[in-house]
């Protein structure tokens, strides 16, 4: 979503916004993982509480559209037409296989021959050459 300059709602942003996504998405993701642990059952046998359930379905909701919207975004951008489920090919491919989007989402904005990915980076490419300074 950076390297597309999208915020955390998957829309276009002014510059301020989108270098701010990949945080904002960390921090949604620790705050979900905190909720679900505190509010996880007690024992394996226990049954989910009504908090745990929905905390768990909002989550899974958001990133459902979320990666739907990024997905049409990055077709529309690279003029890719839809070849199977006219019309919501997007939201079964998120939802079918998240992962398997994801990964082809990132091959498709950036290119891995020239440029290596990299961990732990705001649009998971290796960092760029320092910036000039002019003094």
């Amino acid at each position: 979503m950076t390297r597309m300059k999208l915020d955390w709602r998957g829309r276009p942003a002014p510059a301020g916004e989108w270098s701010k996504t990949f945080h904002n998405m960390v921090y949604i993701t620790l705050v979900y993982i905190v909720a679900g642990i505190l509010f996880s059952p007690a024992a394996p046998e226990d049954e989910p509480s009504a908090l745990y359930n929905l905390i768990s379905f909002s989550y899974g909701l958001f990133l459902l559209v979320l990666v739907t919207k990024v997905r049409r975004i990055v077709r529309e951008r690279n003029q890719i037409s839809e070849t199977r489920c006219i019309g919501c090919e997007d939201c079964c491919c998120a939802f079918w296989c998240g992962c398997c989007t994801v990964s082809q989402l990132a091959r498709q904005t950036a290119d891995y021959d020239s440029e290596d990915g990299c961990f732990f980076t705001n649009d998971g490419l290796s960092p760029r050459s320092p910036p000039v300074i002019v003094v």
